[in-house]
This record gives structure tokens, sequence and C-alpha cells, in this order.
């Protein structure tokens, strides 16, 4: 049961034990949502939050699970992004079909409220201007992975219009915070730095949106509690903060500015357009500040 004594309705969620996963599925459990999460090993079930066993990419599976659950809201979040190079890899495209299977398992069970996690190298990120969600320029110098994503959108689209189900479909921009992968910039330097290492940053004049990762989940189940709520949304902050700012941040957190090197690449500029979101969520975020003390107190601890 969920913290108000009712279920709110049944979820069916990938990526459910993933980074941003984690973080939604403890939103929605506080929210009353019972959520039934896809994972590949055993989890213990706790908290309005049960973990059952299966593969994304066994569609038969799939069609048992949705069977057995017969969940109201699908939250789509997985897709392998483990690699350096996962944005120019060929799985992206297998992923493309294993999530349309996905949807198209959960609407044939009668589900008819979808969430999925797009990202923001949907867009065309030598623009420098706040992205807004009704773009739609695909250039051919445009990651695989951000190809794959649109396409996945384009499908998600058409097989909800089908079905008469609402889509959400949240472009996902610069994500950080405790428990993110060890690869990401931020960790990766507080990592080097809290060790003694040196870490030197090749683009420190990148202007990014960054958004605290329980931001991202808070975005995501308001646009759900929403009913009015459909279509593209952007998940970000609509604020660009330079990664040299933020990496200065860490060095003098841990008394490491020596140790810390920029190179002299050009910076971009890559930033949401949040009209459209904060229409639905107007609370404030977690500075980019807070969220990188946060970050070095789990790292570090």
């Amino acid at each position: 049961m969920g913290a108000c004594g009712s279920m709110k309705q049944r979820v069916f969620m990938t990526g459910g034990t993933g980074f941003l996963g984690r973080s939604l599925s403890d939103q929605l459990a506080r929210a009353g949502y019972e959520c039934c999460i896809l994972t590949r090993k055993p989890h213990a079930s706790c908290d309005g939050k049960r973990y059952v066993l299966g593969d994304i990419r066994n569609r038969a599976c799939l069609h048992e699970l949705m069977q057995e659950l017969h969940p109201e809201v699908l939250v789509h979040l997985a897709w392998d992004v483990s690699q350096k190079d996962y944005a120019s890899s060929e799985e992206n495209r297998k992923w493309v079909g294993w999530s349309s299977d996905l949807l198209e398992e959960f609407l044939a069970c009668g589900g008819r409220t979808v969430v999925a996690s797009g990202t923001c190298m949907e867009y065309d990120l030598d623009a420098e201007h706040p992205h807004r969600e009704e773009e739609t320029q695909i250039r051919a110098g445009d990651s695989l992975y951000g190809i794959c994503k649109r396409e996945t959108f384009r499908l998600f689209q058409m097989q909800c219009r089908q079905a008469g189900a609402r889509l959400l479909w949240g472009r996902i921009f610069y994500p950080f915070g405790p428990c993110e992968p060890r690869r990401k910039i931020f960790s990766q330097a507080i990592t080097a730095l809290a060790s003694g290492q040196t870490f030197c940053c090749r683009s420190p004049e990148n202007r990014v949106d960054y958004i605290y990762v329980e931001d991202v989940a808070k975005i995501f189940l308001t646009l759900l509690d929403a009913k009015d709520a459909e279509g593209i949304f952007n998940i970000g902050t609509g604020t660009a903060v330079t990664l040299k700012d933020c990496l200065m941040k860490i060095a003098t957190d841990l008394h490491a500015e020596a140790r810390l090197s920029f190179g002299e690449a050009p910076g971009k500029i890559i930033v949401a357009d949040m009209t459209k979101t904060r229409r639905f969520y107007p609370e404030p975020f977690v500075s980019v500040l807070d969220g990188l003390e946060r970050l070095e107190e789990a790292i570090i601890r």
C-alpha cells in the first residue's frame, strides 16, 4: 500500500534500477503508485515497489508479464547507455524495436498512459538557443542515439494515437546526482581529485542545462498526475551553467584547485526552453551547487 493508504494505479517500469529509475520509482511509490519494476536480477520487493524478473529483449516474457499484471501506466526508461561509445553504438537500433514491442504489449492489455524518457540529443545541439519541443530538424551529423530516440518517439506517438493512449515523452537534458554512473564527468572529477589525482577538462566553456536527479523524477511524477499533460516535455531547468564553474566548485570543496586543469576547446550552449513544462511544474529546482555538494558527499563518504 502507498503512504496515503490506497494505490493510485499499477505502473510497469523499465530502467527502474538505474540512475534515474531509482529516484523516479521512489517518488512513484511515495505518491501511492504500485510499481512493478522489470529487472534481470532478483531484488527484494518493498515500500510499494515490486521487482519482476524479465528482459525487455524477450517479447514472450513481456507478453506474459502484461497478461499477469495488467498495468494502467507504462514508464519506459530503459536504454543501454553504459558504454563509453553508446551514442554511436549500432545497438541503439535494436532498442527502437524492443521499445516498440514493449509498448505494443502494454497497449494490448488495456494500458492507456505512457511515460518515456527521451533525450536532449534529439535536438540539433549545435544550435545556440533554448531548445523547444516543436523542433524537428534532423541532421546527418546527429548521434545515432539521438536519431534512434527520435524514431522511438515517432513510433510511440503513432501507437498511442491508434490506441487512444496518453503519451508523455520527456526529453532529459543533463541529469546528475548520487548514484550516477561513475563515467559521468562530475563523478570522474570528484573521484580523481579526492584521491589526489589530477583532472583535466577539455571543454570547460560548455554551458549546459544540468538538472538534479530528484528534480527529474519530480517533473515526471507531476506530469503523470496532470491529466491534461500530453506530448513532448523538456526535462531541464532552463538555465545554462559552465562546466568550468561546476568543476571549480568541486575542486574548491576538495581543496584541489592546483590539480584541476582546462583545455581550450570552444564551448557550446545546450539549454532547455522550459515554458511548456513550467505550466505544470512551477516548483524551484535544486541548485547545481547544492546538487554537487550532495554528489560529493555520496562519493566520498
